[in-house]
């Protein structure tokens, strides 16, 4: 039986897929049904805790929960609970103060450093580059030549629903429109996990459910392992297989809620009683956890 490596951090130094043709063969090739990857590492966190210096208390603390791979979990709790803390340490881009984060390999129970899509909170794009460029930056960094970028570029826009917008740049696009270029970049090297710091939250109602379908319905066809920070109980509810709900600061998770709703779901799971008592026992811990009380008329809203 092999050892179990563990580590408190992802490995900074983990070598990086060669830019070659199978590569994006790989990339241009990405399944349209759906499909249970083993090669996706499993996400473990033991007893994370992190504080900034001169910080009064904990940003999180205690934090414990497991991601299988292929699954999609949200994170919600009270502003300021540590959720994007959580998610920058679970990619690696802050160090936990205590406690172990790994990507387990699958066969070997060892820490790798799994491909990871991160989208931020804002689109931040280059303004100076078009669509074209700006979803091209990551294979750039990987040295493709700009004849193996191109395919892999105009696939990604078509499969975000913005080809034949390749030429336009960040100030001629919506902000849902952003979003999408911001998603398409991040698939370009055919991720295992992809990491989501509220991408939607300044999105219009309308816009917001066209990303939440487009979101699900990509997860759906290729099944990366999703980490997916939201503030709206009713996103995390329709776009989830589990929400872990976080208290206020310092954040610590109160309960790891299953959605027994099966998949690919449609709008027309808003009506159904279980996704609505899901939406109402969250928000019934996340006031709790905030120190409110829930009034049994607010629990229908």
């Amino acid at each position: 039986m092999l050892a179990r490596k563990r580590c408190s951090s992802l490995p900074a130094d983990a070598p990086l897929r060669p830019a070659a043709d199978p590569l994006i063969r790989e990339i241009v090739e990405m399944p349209d049904s759906p499909q249970q990857t083993t090669e996706v590492p499993r996400l473990t966190v033991e007893g994370a805790c992190k504080r900034f210096s001169g910080a009064l208390s904990a940003v999180y603390e205690d934090i414990g929960f497991a991601v299988e791979p292929g699954s999609f979990v949200s994170l919600i709790g009270p502003s300021g609970c540590g959720k994007s803390t959580l998610l920058k340490s679970v990619a690696g881009l802050l160090k936990p103060d205590r406690g172990e984060i790994c990507w387990e390999h699958a066969a070997t129970g060892e820490c790798i450093r799994p491909e990871i899509g991160y989208i931020f909170q804002d689109a931040t794009l280059l303004p100076w580059f078009s669509v074209r460029k700006n979803v091209e930056v990551p294979l750039r960094l990987r040295g493709l030549a700009p004849s193996l970028r191109d395919p892999v570029c105009r696939e990604m826009l078509k499969k975000v629903w913005l080809d034949g917008f390749e030429d336009y740049y960040p100030k001629e696009l919506s902000g849902g429109m952003k979003m999408r270029v911001s998603l398409a970049r991040a698939l370009t090297l055919n991720p295992q996990v992809m990491l989501l710091d509220e991408p939607f939250g300044a999105l219009d109602a309308i816009t917001r459910n066209e990303m939440n379908r487009l979101l699900i319905e990509l997860w759906f066809r290729q099944r990366w392992t999703a980490l997916f920070v939201t503030h709206s109980v009713n996103e995390a509810v329709m776009l989830s297989d589990r929400v872990l709900v976080m208290s206020a600061r310092p954040g610590r998770i109160v309960e790891d809620v299953a959605i027994d709703l099966p998949h690919p779901r449609s709008e027309a799971v808003v009506s159904e009683p279980r996704y609505l008592n899901h939406v109402s026992h969250i928000r019934s811990l996340i006031l709790a956890s905030s120190g409110e009380a829930l009034s049994p008329s607010q629990r229908g809203k």
